[in-house]
């Protein structure tokens, strides 16, 4: 469990990525178990159940699998679509405070600089 911890802390995945990638992992482990027991099934009746009757069990399981991977894929790609523009809107947010961080420092310089000259000609003055 602390080499997991390492490597989670290491990639610097956030919890949505976290749980995309858990959920993915335990689809896949589900997927394999369901055709692990589907041969095994098969070996265990081969010649107890008609031909016909199991392979349109086969064909039926199959397309099954098939829809459960495809909308799980349309639900990894829909969160990834959402994590992205969030993102990118949190880069915009960051940009554009950075920019008027940089404004008002540009201004406070400006400032800082009139103060400094007006100190320097007063000083010319008294002299």
């Amino acid at each position: 469990m602390y080499y997991c911890n390492d490597i989670i802390y290491n990639l610097n995945l956030n919890n949505m990525e976290i749980i995309i990638a858990v959920v993915s992992v335990l689809s896949t482990l589900v997927v394999v178990g369901i055709v692990l027991s589907f041969v095994v099934l098969r070996k265990s009746i081969k010649e107890k159940v008609d031909v016909e009757v199991f392979h349109s069990l086969e064909r039926y399981i199959t397309q099954e699998l098939e829809e459960s991977n495809r909308i799980r894929e349309q639900e990894i790609n829909d969160v990834h679509s959402h994590l992205s523009h969030l993102k990118e809107e949190l880069l915009r947010d960051i940009d554009s405070t950075h920019n008027t961080i940089e404004s008002r420092c540009d201004k406070l310089y400006d400032e800082i600089s009139k103060v400094k000259t007006n100190n320097k000609s007063k000083e010319l003055l008294t002299d």
